[in-house]
Protein backbone atom coordinates (compact mmCIF):
# COMPACT_ATOMS: atom_id res chain seq x y z
CA UNK A 1 0.00 0.00 0.00
CA UNK A 2 2.88 2.40 0.76
CA UNK A 3 4.41 1.79 -2.20
CA UNK A 4 1.17 2.56 -4.28
CA UNK A 5 1.14 5.98 -2.22
CA UNK A 6 4.60 6.97 -3.27
CA UNK A 7 3.46 5.84 -7.10
CA UNK A 8 0.79 7.88 -6.85
CA UNK A 9 2.29 10.90 -5.12
CA UNK A 10 5.28 10.43 -7.71
CA UNK A 11 2.45 10.91 -10.93
CA UNK A 12 1.30 13.52 -9.48
CA UNK A 13 4.31 15.40 -9.32
CA UNK A 14 5.07 14.62 -13.15
CA UNK A 15 1.57 16.03 -14.45
CA UNK A 16 2.19 19.28 -11.86
CA UNK A 17 6.02 19.67 -13.59
CA UNK A 18 4.78 19.19 -16.84
CA UNK A 19 1.78 21.85 -16.43
CA UNK A 20 -1.09 20.08 -15.42
CA UNK A 21 -3.41 23.21 -16.75
CA UNK A 22 -2.44 21.96 -20.76
CA UNK A 23 -4.62 18.84 -20.63
CA UNK A 24 -7.71 21.26 -20.30
CA UNK A 25 -6.14 23.83 -22.79
CA UNK A 26 -9.32 25.77 -24.51
CA UNK A 27 -9.03 24.55 -28.36
CA UNK A 28 -5.96 21.79 -27.96
CA UNK A 29 -6.63 18.39 -28.46
CA UNK A 30 -3.76 16.51 -27.21
CA UNK A 31 -5.71 13.37 -28.38
CA UNK A 32 -6.29 14.20 -31.83
CA UNK A 33 -2.67 16.36 -32.00
CA UNK A 34 -5.11 19.50 -33.34
CA UNK A 35 -4.72 23.01 -32.38
CA UNK A 36 -8.14 24.71 -33.57
CA UNK A 37 -8.63 28.46 -34.12
CA UNK A 38 -11.31 30.79 -34.63
CA UNK A 39 -11.91 34.07 -37.39
CA UNK A 40 -14.63 36.19 -37.85
CA UNK A 41 -15.74 38.54 -40.75
CA UNK A 42 -17.30 39.35 -43.88
CA UNK A 43 -17.94 36.33 -45.98
CA UNK A 44 -21.47 37.72 -47.52
CA UNK A 45 -22.16 41.35 -48.49
CA UNK A 46 -20.21 43.93 -50.55
CA UNK A 47 -16.65 42.74 -48.61
CA UNK A 48 -17.15 39.07 -49.17
CA UNK A 49 -14.80 39.02 -52.01
CA UNK A 50 -12.13 40.47 -49.14
CA UNK A 51 -13.15 38.24 -46.42
CA UNK A 52 -13.43 35.05 -48.07
CA UNK A 53 -9.98 35.98 -50.09
CA UNK A 54 -8.34 36.33 -46.35
CA UNK A 55 -9.83 33.03 -45.34
CA UNK A 56 -8.78 31.45 -48.68
CA UNK A 57 -5.33 32.70 -47.74
CA UNK A 58 -5.27 31.35 -44.57
CA UNK A 59 -6.44 27.89 -45.19
CA UNK A 60 -3.70 27.65 -47.76
CA UNK A 61 -1.34 28.64 -45.35
CA UNK A 62 -2.81 25.69 -42.61
CA UNK A 63 -2.47 23.13 -45.71
CA UNK A 64 0.80 24.03 -46.28
CA UNK A 65 2.09 23.33 -43.03
CA UNK A 66 -0.24 20.44 -41.88
CA UNK A 67 1.12 18.71 -45.22
CA UNK A 68 4.35 19.23 -43.71
CA UNK A 69 3.36 17.67 -40.64
CA UNK A 70 2.06 20.38 -38.16
CA UNK A 71 3.84 22.50 -35.23
CA UNK A 72 5.66 20.28 -32.91
CA UNK A 73 2.90 17.44 -34.65
CA UNK A 74 0.35 19.24 -34.13
CA UNK A 75 -2.46 20.38 -37.35
CA UNK A 76 -3.86 23.43 -37.32
CA UNK A 77 -7.34 23.68 -37.99
CA UNK A 78 -9.62 27.03 -38.80
CA UNK A 79 -13.45 27.59 -37.94
CA UNK A 80 -14.12 31.01 -40.11
CA UNK A 81 -17.81 32.53 -39.44
CA UNK A 82 -19.49 34.99 -41.63
CA UNK A 83 -21.04 38.28 -39.25
CA UNK A 84 -21.85 40.36 -43.01
CA UNK A 85 -19.82 43.34 -41.29
CA UNK A 86 -22.30 43.91 -38.98
CA UNK A 87 -21.55 44.87 -35.22
CA UNK A 88 -24.31 43.40 -33.61
CA UNK A 89 -24.04 39.76 -35.20
CA UNK A 90 -20.00 39.88 -34.57
CA UNK A 91 -20.90 39.97 -30.69
CA UNK A 92 -22.72 36.67 -30.76
CA UNK A 93 -19.82 35.41 -33.16
CA UNK A 94 -17.47 35.86 -30.91
CA UNK A 95 -18.85 34.38 -28.03
CA UNK A 96 -19.58 31.09 -30.06
CA UNK A 97 -16.33 30.91 -31.26
CA UNK A 98 -14.94 31.65 -27.80
CA UNK A 99 -17.46 29.83 -25.27
CA UNK A 100 -19.39 27.39 -27.34
CA UNK A 101 -16.56 26.38 -29.94
CA UNK A 102 -13.96 26.57 -27.55
CA UNK A 103 -11.01 27.73 -30.28
CA UNK A 104 -7.87 28.61 -28.58
CA UNK A 105 -6.99 31.61 -30.32
CA UNK A 106 -8.91 34.23 -32.79
CA UNK A 107 -6.91 34.90 -36.07
CA UNK A 108 -6.84 37.25 -38.62
CA UNK A 109 -10.56 38.75 -37.44
CA UNK A 110 -11.53 41.31 -40.58
CA UNK A 111 -13.25 44.63 -40.55
CA UNK A 112 -12.86 47.78 -38.48
CA UNK A 113 -16.82 47.90 -37.92
CA UNK A 114 -17.18 44.91 -36.27
CA UNK A 115 -13.71 44.37 -34.21
CA UNK A 116 -14.50 47.58 -32.77
CA UNK A 117 -18.06 46.23 -31.22
CA UNK A 118 -16.41 43.35 -29.69
CA UNK A 119 -12.87 44.75 -28.81
CA UNK A 120 -13.59 44.89 -25.28
CA UNK A 121 -15.24 41.81 -25.28
CA UNK A 122 -12.22 40.23 -26.76
CA UNK A 123 -9.62 41.61 -23.91
CA UNK A 124 -12.11 40.43 -21.22
CA UNK A 125 -12.30 36.65 -23.07
CA UNK A 126 -8.61 36.70 -22.54
CA UNK A 127 -7.98 34.53 -25.41
CA UNK A 128 -5.04 34.92 -27.61
CA UNK A 129 -6.00 37.44 -30.43
CA UNK A 130 -3.73 37.34 -33.59
CA UNK A 131 -3.81 39.77 -36.27
CA UNK A 132 -6.70 42.38 -36.28
CA UNK A 133 -7.92 43.07 -40.33
CA UNK A 134 -7.65 47.23 -40.03
CA UNK A 135 -5.74 49.66 -38.47
CA UNK A 136 -7.36 50.99 -35.75
CA UNK A 137 -5.05 52.80 -32.90
CA UNK A 138 -6.98 52.26 -30.34
CA UNK A 139 -6.66 47.72 -30.51
CA UNK A 140 -2.85 48.38 -30.32
CA UNK A 141 -2.99 51.18 -27.32
CA UNK A 142 -3.44 51.45 -24.94
CA UNK A 143 -1.82 47.67 -25.18
CA UNK A 144 -4.51 45.30 -24.15
CA UNK A 145 -2.43 41.84 -23.42
CA UNK A 146 -4.17 39.03 -25.11
CA UNK A 147 -4.31 41.22 -28.24
CA UNK A 148 -1.37 41.33 -31.07
CA UNK A 149 -2.42 43.97 -34.19
CA UNK A 150 -0.45 43.44 -37.06
CA UNK A 151 -1.02 46.09 -39.65
CA UNK A 152 0.08 49.59 -39.48
CA UNK A 153 -2.67 51.61 -37.80
CA UNK A 154 -4.38 54.25 -39.34
CA UNK A 155 -2.75 57.19 -37.64
CA UNK A 156 0.72 55.90 -38.95
CA UNK A 157 -0.59 55.69 -42.39
CA UNK A 158 -2.17 58.65 -42.70
CA UNK A 159 1.28 60.50 -41.04
CA UNK A 160 3.62 58.56 -43.74
CA UNK A 161 0.91 59.30 -46.62
CA UNK A 162 1.90 62.88 -46.25
CA UNK A 163 5.44 62.38 -46.01
CA UNK A 164 5.36 60.74 -48.88
CA UNK A 165 3.52 63.62 -51.04
CA UNK A 166 5.94 66.06 -49.52
CA UNK A 167 8.99 64.34 -49.58
CA UNK A 168 9.05 62.17 -52.78
CA UNK A 169 6.26 63.73 -54.85
CA UNK A 170 7.73 67.49 -53.39
CA UNK A 171 4.06 68.28 -53.17
CA UNK A 172 3.24 71.52 -51.22
CA UNK A 173 -0.80 71.93 -52.00
CA UNK A 174 -2.08 68.75 -50.73
CA UNK A 175 -6.33 67.65 -50.37
CA UNK A 176 -7.25 65.03 -48.07
CA UNK A 177 -10.74 63.11 -48.81
CA UNK A 178 -11.41 61.18 -46.34
CA UNK A 179 -14.62 58.23 -45.60
CA UNK A 180 -16.92 59.79 -43.24
CA UNK A 181 -16.35 56.94 -40.29
CA UNK A 182 -13.75 56.72 -37.55
CA UNK A 183 -11.38 55.07 -39.88
CA UNK A 184 -11.13 58.39 -41.94
CA UNK A 185 -11.14 60.43 -39.06
CA UNK A 186 -8.31 58.50 -37.55
CA UNK A 187 -6.45 58.89 -40.84
CA UNK A 188 -7.22 62.09 -40.67
CA UNK A 189 -5.21 62.73 -37.07
CA UNK A 190 -2.41 60.80 -38.80
CA UNK A 191 -2.18 63.41 -41.80
CA UNK A 192 -2.56 66.78 -39.74
CA UNK A 193 0.52 64.30 -37.55
CA UNK A 194 2.51 64.52 -40.51
CA UNK A 195 2.07 67.60 -42.02
CA UNK A 196 3.14 69.76 -38.90
CA UNK A 197 6.04 67.05 -38.50
CA UNK A 198 7.05 67.37 -42.58
CA UNK A 199 4.70 69.79 -44.35
CA UNK A 200 5.56 72.91 -42.15
CA UNK A 201 9.10 73.50 -42.69
CA UNK A 202 9.00 73.54 -46.55
CA UNK A 203 5.68 75.28 -46.56
CA UNK A 204 3.27 72.23 -47.27
CA UNK A 205 -0.30 73.08 -46.67
CA UNK A 206 -3.57 71.40 -46.87
CA UNK A 207 -5.81 73.32 -49.67
CA UNK A 208 -8.94 71.08 -49.02
CA UNK A 209 -9.97 68.35 -46.01
CA UNK A 210 -13.01 67.28 -46.63
CA UNK A 211 -15.36 64.17 -45.92
CA UNK A 212 -16.00 62.00 -49.42
CA UNK A 213 -19.09 63.71 -50.81
CA UNK A 214 -20.80 62.91 -53.78
CA UNK A 215 -18.67 63.02 -56.87
CA UNK A 216 -19.91 65.90 -58.80
CA UNK A 217 -19.67 68.31 -55.36
CA UNK A 218 -15.93 66.45 -54.99
CA UNK A 219 -14.98 67.32 -58.63
CA UNK A 220 -15.51 70.56 -58.19
CA UNK A 221 -13.53 71.73 -54.53
CA UNK A 222 -10.82 69.47 -56.00
CA UNK A 223 -10.72 71.37 -58.60
CA UNK A 224 -11.04 74.27 -57.19
CA UNK A 225 -8.54 73.88 -54.53
CA UNK A 226 -5.69 72.66 -57.53
CA UNK A 227 -3.96 70.04 -55.06
CA UNK A 228 -0.25 68.89 -56.24
CA UNK A 229 -1.33 66.05 -54.74
CA UNK A 230 -4.94 64.33 -53.84
CA UNK A 231 -4.97 61.97 -50.43
CA UNK A 232 -7.77 59.58 -51.09
CA UNK A 233 -8.75 57.83 -47.66
CA UNK A 234 -11.82 55.46 -48.71
CA UNK A 235 -11.72 51.57 -49.58
CA UNK A 236 -12.35 50.08 -52.91
CA UNK A 237 -14.92 51.79 -55.53
CA UNK A 238 -15.09 54.70 -53.19
CA UNK A 239 -11.77 55.67 -54.15
CA UNK A 240 -12.02 54.17 -57.66
CA UNK A 241 -14.88 56.03 -58.50
CA UNK A 242 -13.41 59.73 -57.25
CA UNK A 243 -10.13 58.97 -59.12
CA UNK A 244 -11.77 57.97 -62.75
CA UNK A 245 -13.96 60.81 -62.32
CA UNK A 246 -11.68 63.37 -61.94
CA UNK A 247 -9.78 62.10 -64.50
CA UNK A 248 -12.34 62.18 -66.70
CA UNK A 249 -13.10 65.72 -65.41
CA UNK A 250 -9.79 66.83 -66.57
CA UNK A 251 -8.49 67.48 -62.73
CA UNK A 252 -4.53 66.77 -63.19
CA UNK A 253 -3.47 65.67 -59.63
CA UNK A 254 -1.11 63.13 -58.38
CA UNK A 255 -3.35 60.22 -56.28
CA UNK A 256 -2.57 58.93 -52.95
CA UNK A 257 -4.63 56.03 -51.20
CA UNK A 258 -4.49 53.63 -48.77
CA UNK A 259 -3.09 50.23 -48.61
CA UNK A 260 -6.57 48.36 -47.81
CA UNK A 261 -6.57 49.73 -51.69
CA UNK A 262 -3.40 47.52 -52.39
CA UNK A 263 -5.41 45.13 -55.04
CA UNK A 264 -6.32 44.85 -58.86
CA UNK A 265 -10.05 44.79 -58.06
CA UNK A 266 -8.82 48.76 -58.07
CA UNK A 267 -8.09 48.53 -61.35
CA UNK A 268 -11.59 46.30 -62.76
CA UNK A 269 -13.64 49.04 -61.10
CA UNK A 270 -11.98 52.49 -62.39
CA UNK A 271 -9.96 50.19 -65.55
CA UNK A 272 -7.20 52.36 -66.73
CA UNK A 273 -8.06 55.90 -64.85
CA UNK A 274 -6.07 53.81 -61.83
CA UNK A 275 -3.06 53.61 -63.52
CA UNK A 276 -0.22 55.87 -61.86
CA UNK A 277 -2.40 56.05 -58.25
CA UNK A 278 0.42 55.85 -55.54
CA UNK A 279 -1.29 52.96 -53.30
CA UNK A 280 0.94 52.11 -49.68
CA UNK A 281 1.41 48.85 -49.17
CA UNK A 282 3.15 46.74 -45.58
CA UNK A 283 3.09 43.68 -47.20
CA UNK A 284 6.52 42.49 -48.99
CA UNK A 285 6.86 42.81 -52.79
CA UNK A 286 9.81 41.07 -52.92
CA UNK A 287 12.09 38.06 -51.13
CA UNK A 288 12.15 34.77 -50.80
CA UNK A 289 9.68 34.64 -48.67
CA UNK A 290 6.96 36.39 -51.37
CA UNK A 291 8.52 34.16 -54.01
CA UNK A 292 7.74 30.44 -52.17
CA UNK A 293 4.47 31.82 -51.27
CA UNK A 294 3.35 32.76 -54.62
CA UNK A 295 4.82 29.40 -55.88
CA UNK A 296 2.70 27.56 -53.45
CA UNK A 297 -0.38 29.25 -53.62
CA UNK A 298 -0.88 29.58 -57.16
CA UNK A 299 -0.97 25.75 -57.06
CA UNK A 300 -3.74 25.30 -54.71
CA UNK A 301 -7.64 24.68 -55.17
CA UNK A 302 -7.80 28.91 -53.23
CA UNK A 303 -6.07 29.52 -56.52
CA UNK A 304 -8.14 27.92 -59.12
CA UNK A 305 -11.37 29.02 -57.39
CA UNK A 306 -10.40 32.62 -57.10
CA UNK A 307 -9.65 32.51 -61.02
CA UNK A 308 -12.96 30.89 -61.58
CA UNK A 309 -14.60 33.98 -60.14
CA UNK A 310 -12.58 35.96 -61.94
CA UNK A 311 -11.18 37.05 -59.03
CA UNK A 312 -7.01 38.23 -58.37
CA UNK A 313 -4.95 35.58 -57.34
CA UNK A 314 -3.00 35.87 -55.17
CA UNK A 315 -4.57 39.19 -53.97
CA UNK A 316 -3.48 41.02 -51.11
CA UNK A 317 -6.43 39.54 -48.86
CA UNK A 318 -4.85 36.31 -49.58
CA UNK A 319 -2.00 37.36 -48.54
CA UNK A 320 -3.35 39.50 -45.65
CA UNK A 321 -4.60 35.91 -44.42
CA UNK A 322 -1.20 34.07 -45.00
CA UNK A 323 0.37 36.38 -43.19
CA UNK A 324 -2.12 35.96 -40.24
CA UNK A 325 -1.35 32.37 -39.73
CA UNK A 326 2.37 32.53 -40.11
CA UNK A 327 2.87 35.42 -37.38
CA UNK A 328 0.64 32.87 -35.25
CA UNK A 329 2.84 29.76 -35.88
CA UNK A 330 5.82 32.42 -35.45
CA UNK A 331 4.31 32.44 -31.49
CA UNK A 332 3.79 28.81 -31.81
CA UNK A 333 7.64 28.64 -33.31
CA UNK A 334 8.77 30.41 -29.88
CA UNK A 335 6.30 28.94 -27.20
CA UNK A 336 8.08 25.09 -28.71
CA UNK A 337 11.45 26.93 -27.75
CA UNK A 338 10.76 28.00 -24.59
CA UNK A 339 8.42 25.65 -23.19
CA UNK A 340 9.91 22.09 -24.78
CA UNK A 341 6.41 20.30 -24.59
CA UNK A 342 3.43 20.84 -26.52
CA UNK A 343 1.48 19.97 -23.55
CA UNK A 344 2.21 23.25 -22.06
CA UNK A 345 0.44 25.26 -24.68
CA UNK A 346 -2.05 27.12 -22.61
CA UNK A 347 -3.63 30.64 -23.20
CA UNK A 348 -0.96 32.09 -20.63
CA UNK A 349 2.00 30.60 -22.05
CA UNK A 350 1.36 31.50 -26.11
CA UNK A 351 0.90 35.46 -24.66
CA UNK A 352 4.01 34.81 -23.04
CA UNK A 353 5.72 33.75 -26.56
CA UNK A 354 4.36 36.49 -28.58
CA UNK A 355 5.54 38.86 -26.29
CA UNK A 356 9.20 37.55 -26.97
CA UNK A 357 8.83 38.11 -30.59
CA UNK A 358 11.21 40.62 -32.10
CA UNK A 359 11.93 41.54 -35.45
CA UNK A 360 10.10 38.66 -36.73
CA UNK A 361 10.59 38.50 -40.36
CA UNK A 362 9.89 34.43 -40.95
CA UNK A 363 7.11 36.54 -43.02
CA UNK A 364 5.36 38.78 -45.45
CA UNK A 365 5.18 41.09 -43.02
CA UNK A 366 8.28 43.17 -41.95
CA UNK A 367 9.99 43.30 -38.27
CA UNK A 368 6.70 42.18 -36.30
CA UNK A 369 7.79 43.08 -32.70
CA UNK A 370 5.86 43.07 -29.31
CA UNK A 371 7.00 43.64 -25.83
CA UNK A 372 5.86 41.97 -22.27
CA UNK A 373 2.92 44.20 -20.53
CA UNK A 374 5.48 44.90 -17.72
CA UNK A 375 7.42 47.33 -19.69
CA UNK A 376 4.24 48.61 -21.23
CA UNK A 377 3.93 51.39 -18.74
CA UNK A 378 2.01 54.24 -19.35
CA UNK A 379 4.85 57.60 -20.70
CA UNK A 380 7.46 55.20 -21.42
CA UNK A 381 7.81 54.37 -25.61
CA UNK A 382 7.18 50.56 -24.84
CA UNK A 383 2.94 52.26 -23.63
CA UNK A 384 2.99 52.41 -27.78
CA UNK A 385 5.17 49.50 -28.93
CA UNK A 386 3.86 47.04 -26.88
CA UNK A 387 1.09 45.65 -29.52
CA UNK A 388 2.46 47.81 -32.22
CA UNK A 389 2.86 44.67 -34.69
CA UNK A 390 4.34 46.45 -38.01
CA UNK A 391 5.26 50.14 -38.24
CA UNK A 392 6.49 50.93 -41.37
CA UNK A 393 5.19 51.25 -45.26
CA UNK A 394 6.39 51.63 -48.41
CA UNK A 395 4.91 52.75 -51.56
CA UNK A 396 4.12 51.47 -54.88
CA UNK A 397 2.35 53.09 -58.15
CA UNK A 398 -0.81 50.90 -60.04
CA UNK A 399 1.17 50.23 -63.32
CA UNK A 400 0.05 47.72 -66.84
CA UNK A 401 3.41 45.59 -67.01
CA UNK A 402 3.33 43.16 -70.17
CA UNK A 403 -0.69 43.54 -70.41
CA UNK A 404 -0.76 43.32 -66.57
CA UNK A 405 -1.73 45.32 -63.78
CA UNK A 406 1.05 45.70 -61.26
CA UNK A 407 1.95 47.32 -58.38
CA UNK A 408 5.32 48.50 -58.88
CA UNK A 409 7.49 49.32 -55.44
CA UNK A 410 8.72 53.07 -55.52
CA UNK A 411 9.91 53.99 -52.58
CA UNK A 412 12.25 51.89 -50.18
CA UNK A 413 10.52 51.05 -46.47
CA UNK A 414 9.16 54.34 -44.76
CA UNK A 415 9.32 55.09 -40.96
Amino acid sequence: MKKKSIVLILALVLIIATGVTAFSAQGVSHGRRMITIGWFGPMSGPFQMIGEGMVDGMRAKIDQINGRGGIGGYRLRLIALDNNMNPVQTKGIVKKLVKQLRVFAIVGALGSVGINAVINDLKSYGIPVVYLGGGEPHWSVPPKRNIFPIQPDYITEGRLLVKFAVQNLRARRIAFVYANNSTGRTALRGALIGMRRYGRRVGAKFVLKSIRLGLSVMKTRIKKANPDATIIFQFLSGAAGLVSGCKRAGIRTNWITTYVNSDSVLYKIAGRKWLGVYVAAWAKATQRVVTNYIRYFVKTKYYRKARRKRWDAPSGYHTAGWIAVEIFIGGLRIFQRKYRSMRRLTWDNYIRSMENMRNFNNTIAKDITYYPMSKARRGTRYYYLARSGQRTLYFTQAAKIRGRFYLKPVTRWMR
